[in-house]
């Protein structure tokens, strides 16, 4: 079993591997185009200006801040950009094997591991300076942590755990604002599993979803 399982692992390590090659072929082809070019621009300012740009734009600031960041380290050219988005993808699809492997039987979380890893919509969006693949990783993070705490006994619910899934939840409101919309799913997923438990319907499930999660929606909210 324990073999097996490294296979597993290891399979899935070849295949995010496989992805990271296929973001970045032809990842420079292209110049920037306008909304890659609002973001280069957006973080030459400070960051306290950067905010307040932002503030009066759609989206967010944390991601113009983590890569005005990531820029003064490995510079601003379209490739130094648009890398960062790799580094979001292959971990966002590091963090999907965990989840699929812990709710599904590992073949099954191989192949859809194989369908996120040759999507056409995932490398694009890889190869774009923009929000989309942080804002990836912050949902399957969240989702994660989420299986996860379903999966412990409420005694072993610490405060780690807690601070960890409000941490991701308010990080993607400060991302992408379209991105809270994964909470629903979340909120669908522990009203399922409470109704499961009680052998009631999904409403009544709704209902008796515990403190800890709803003092965890309550606080990111208020972050």
């Amino acid at each position: 079993m324990g073999h097996r399982k490294l296979s597993y692992n290891l399979i899935a390590s070849l295949l995010i591997a496989t992805s990271a090659c296929l973001q970045l072929v032809n990842i420079g082809k292209w110049s920037f185009w306008f909304d890659e070019s609002f973001t280069a621009m957006l973080i030459e300012y400070s960051p306290l200006e950067l905010i307040s740009r932002t503030a009066s734009d759609v989206h967010p600031p944390l991601y113009y801040l983590v890569l005005k960041a990531w820029s003064v380290v490995f510079g601003s050219s379209d490739i130094a950009l648009r890398s960062f988005s790799v580094l979001m993808t292959t971990a966002a699809l590091g963090v999907c094997w965990l989840l699929l492997r812990r709710m599904f039987k590992p073949r099954i979380a191989i192949l859809s591991l194989v369908l996120a890893v040759f999507n056409p919509f995932v490398i694009r969006y890889a190869q774009e300076a923009r929000m989309y693949a942080m804002a990836s990783l912050a949902i399957a993070s969240s989702i994660w942590l989420l299986v996860k705490i379903c999966s412990l006994p409420k005694k072993d619910r610490s405060i780690k755990w807690w601070l960890l899934y409000v941490i991701s939840v308010a990080a993607m409101a400060y991302i992408h604002y379209f991105a809270v919309l994964a909470v629903i799913p979340q909120i669908l997923y522990l009203a399922w599993t409470e109704a499961s438990k009680s052998k009631t319907n999904i409403l009544e499930g709704a209902l008796k979803i515990g403190r800890f999660w709803i003092s965890s929606y309550v606080a990111a909210f208020v972050l």
